[in-house]
């Protein structure tokens, strides 16, 4: 799904081009690998559950990088647009190149996210919460939101689960990725929705953190 160098050309392992380091093939490696095909995985699955003509909210370019190999895969990446606070040179680049409408999310006010992909909410618990909130109130209420937060202690996983619970929003799939990596910390990833009703969590995903 992402957009890499070949791995074929290789020294000692590293990917090279040429003689120069292939480093947009290191940004998919593991374990960043696995926290980036679940968030892709996970952005498809809120997109494809979305009827008619939608938008995607990104806050940050890492993010966003995810969100356009995404779009640019579906059938009706016409039918999408791509919302990017402060989106870069090189996004705007990159979004032209895979034909992904991307524009900066101010300049888009009335336009409503119907998926935001909001990663790493790791932080103070106090600073979780208050993004969880803001992400409650600033978009729509049907809207999915896809996020993501590290194993490292201290553990929050548990209580950000309940922040987006307790603001009305229902878990539609969860999971665990990069736990096999020694001496990293694994991630959760997970889609939440303010829609009328969840969905079927699919079989073997986890259910507690």
């Amino acid at each position: 799904m992402l957009e890499h160098g070949s791995l074929s050309d290789t020294t000692h392992g590293v990917p090279m081009i040429g003689d120069r380091l292939d480093v947009s093939a290191l940004w998919g490696l593991s374990p960043r690998f696995d926290l980036v095909t679940a968030i892709g995985q996970h952005l498809h699955r809120a997109l494809s559950t979305q009827p008619g003509p939608n938008s995607v909210t990104c806050y940050d370019s890492w993010s966003a990088r995810i969100a356009i190999e995404v779009i640019a895969d579906r059938p009706r990446t016409a039918d999408t647009w791509l919302l990017v606070a402060e989106p870069t040179a090189e996004l705007l680049v990159r979004a032209e190149r895979r034909q992904v409408n991307l524009t900066d999310a101010a300049t888009q006010p009335t336009r409503r996210a119907g998926v935001v992909v909001a990663p790493r909410l790791d932080g103070m618990a106090g600073a979780v919460g208050a993004e969880v909130s803001s992400l409650s109130t600033e978009h729509a209420a049907h809207c999915t939101v896809v996020w993501s937060m590290s194993y490292c202690w201290p553990d929050q996983v548990a209580s950000t689960r309940a922040l987006f619970k307790a603001h009305g929003f229902h878990e539609l799939a969860v999971e665990s990725v990069g736990v096999a990596v020694p001496r990293l910390p694994g991630w959760f990833v997970a889609s939440q929705t303010r829609g009328p009703a969840p969905v079927l969590v699919s079989p073997g995903v986890a259910t507690t953190s």
